[in-house]
Protein backbone atom coordinates (compact mmCIF):
# COMPACT_ATOMS: atom_id res chain seq x y z
CA UNK A 1 0.00 0.00 0.00
CA UNK A 2 1.28 3.03 -0.89
CA UNK A 3 2.03 6.09 1.28
CA UNK A 4 0.50 8.47 -1.23
CA UNK A 5 -3.24 6.50 -0.69
CA UNK A 6 -2.64 5.75 2.80
CA UNK A 7 -5.03 8.03 5.70
CA UNK A 8 -5.03 5.69 8.68
CA UNK A 9 -7.54 7.76 10.09
CA UNK A 10 -10.02 6.94 7.74
CA UNK A 11 -9.31 2.67 8.52
CA UNK A 12 -12.24 0.55 10.62
CA UNK A 13 -11.35 0.87 13.95
CA UNK A 14 -8.86 3.81 13.90
CA UNK A 15 -8.68 6.38 17.13
CA UNK A 16 -9.84 9.49 16.00
CA UNK A 17 -7.05 12.03 15.82
CA UNK A 18 -6.27 13.38 19.19
CA UNK A 19 -7.46 10.47 20.88
CA UNK A 20 -5.87 9.00 23.99
CA UNK A 21 -4.56 5.58 23.17
CA UNK A 22 -3.30 5.07 26.49
CA UNK A 23 -1.47 6.52 29.92
CA UNK A 24 2.56 7.46 29.84
CA UNK A 25 2.45 5.65 33.11
CA UNK A 26 1.81 2.13 31.22
CA UNK A 27 4.54 2.11 29.08
CA UNK A 28 8.30 1.64 29.55
CA UNK A 29 11.74 3.22 28.27
CA UNK A 30 12.66 1.27 25.10
CA UNK A 31 9.95 -1.19 24.74
CA UNK A 32 7.09 -1.44 22.17
CA UNK A 33 3.70 -1.81 23.07
CA UNK A 34 0.81 -2.99 21.16
CA UNK A 35 -2.67 -1.25 21.68
CA UNK A 36 -5.51 -2.63 19.59
CA UNK A 37 -8.92 -0.96 18.63
CA UNK A 38 -11.72 -3.23 17.58
CA UNK A 39 -11.83 -7.13 16.90
CA UNK A 40 -10.62 -10.23 14.93
CA UNK A 41 -10.00 -8.96 11.76
CA UNK A 42 -11.15 -5.62 11.90
CA UNK A 43 -9.20 -4.43 14.79
CA UNK A 44 -7.28 -1.29 13.89
CA UNK A 45 -3.54 -1.73 15.64
CA UNK A 46 -0.85 0.62 16.45
CA UNK A 47 2.57 0.38 18.57
CA UNK A 48 3.59 2.96 20.62
CA UNK A 49 7.28 3.51 21.34
CA UNK A 50 8.71 5.41 24.40
CA UNK A 51 12.64 6.61 24.41
CA UNK A 52 14.07 9.45 25.78
CA UNK A 53 10.85 11.25 26.94
CA UNK A 54 9.50 11.05 23.42
CA UNK A 55 6.65 8.92 22.76
CA UNK A 56 6.22 7.67 19.14
CA UNK A 57 3.11 6.26 17.60
CA UNK A 58 3.15 4.21 14.66
CA UNK A 59 0.37 2.42 12.38
CA UNK A 60 1.48 -1.61 13.28
CA UNK A 61 2.01 -2.82 9.68
CA UNK A 62 4.76 -2.68 7.23
CA UNK A 63 4.61 -1.18 4.15
CA UNK A 64 6.40 -4.06 2.12
CA UNK A 65 3.53 -6.78 2.75
CA UNK A 66 0.57 -4.42 5.35
CA UNK A 67 1.62 -7.56 7.68
CA UNK A 68 2.08 -6.68 11.23
CA UNK A 69 5.79 -6.20 12.52
CA UNK A 70 5.77 -8.75 14.73
CA UNK A 71 6.56 -12.71 14.71
CA UNK A 72 3.68 -14.53 14.01
CA UNK A 73 4.88 -17.52 16.02
CA UNK A 74 4.77 -15.76 19.37
CA UNK A 75 3.62 -12.20 18.76
CA UNK A 76 7.03 -10.85 19.31
CA UNK A 77 8.49 -7.67 18.52
CA UNK A 78 12.30 -8.22 17.40
CA UNK A 79 14.62 -5.36 18.44
CA UNK A 80 17.37 -4.58 15.90
CA UNK A 81 19.07 -2.16 18.08
CA UNK A 82 17.62 0.24 20.54
CA UNK A 83 15.85 2.29 18.68
CA UNK A 84 15.03 0.00 15.53
CA UNK A 85 12.21 -2.92 15.32
CA UNK A 86 12.35 -5.42 12.05
CA UNK A 87 9.84 -6.86 10.79
CA UNK A 88 8.96 -10.16 11.75
CA UNK A 89 8.22 -11.78 8.52
CA UNK A 90 10.70 -9.95 5.75
CA UNK A 91 13.50 -8.34 8.31
CA UNK A 92 13.04 -4.96 7.18
CA UNK A 93 14.42 -3.01 9.77
CA UNK A 94 12.41 0.76 11.41
CA UNK A 95 13.74 3.48 13.24
CA UNK A 96 11.24 4.14 16.02
CA UNK A 97 12.99 7.48 16.54
CA UNK A 98 13.54 9.30 13.04
CA UNK A 99 9.57 8.83 11.74
CA UNK A 100 9.62 4.94 11.35
CA UNK A 101 11.75 5.20 8.49
CA UNK A 102 13.44 2.19 6.52
CA UNK A 103 16.91 1.30 7.58
CA UNK A 104 17.80 -1.96 6.27
CA UNK A 105 15.78 -4.52 3.99
CA UNK A 106 13.35 -4.53 1.08
CA UNK A 107 10.53 -1.89 2.69
CA UNK A 108 10.27 0.79 0.42
CA UNK A 109 8.73 3.17 2.66
CA UNK A 110 8.88 3.92 6.26
CA UNK A 111 6.21 2.46 8.90
CA UNK A 112 2.84 4.94 9.13
CA UNK A 113 4.22 7.30 12.13
CA UNK A 114 0.73 8.52 13.62
CA UNK A 115 1.72 10.65 16.52
CA UNK A 116 5.19 11.71 18.08
CA UNK A 117 4.74 13.50 21.42
CA UNK A 118 7.57 14.95 23.58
Amino acid sequence: MSKLYFNWSEMKNAPTPGEKVCDLSSLSEGQIKEIVFGNNKDAFKIIVFLKEGVVHGYVNKCPHHWLTLQRRSDSTFMMWSEIEVMCGHHSSVFDLTNSGRCTDGVAQEPIYQMFHYS
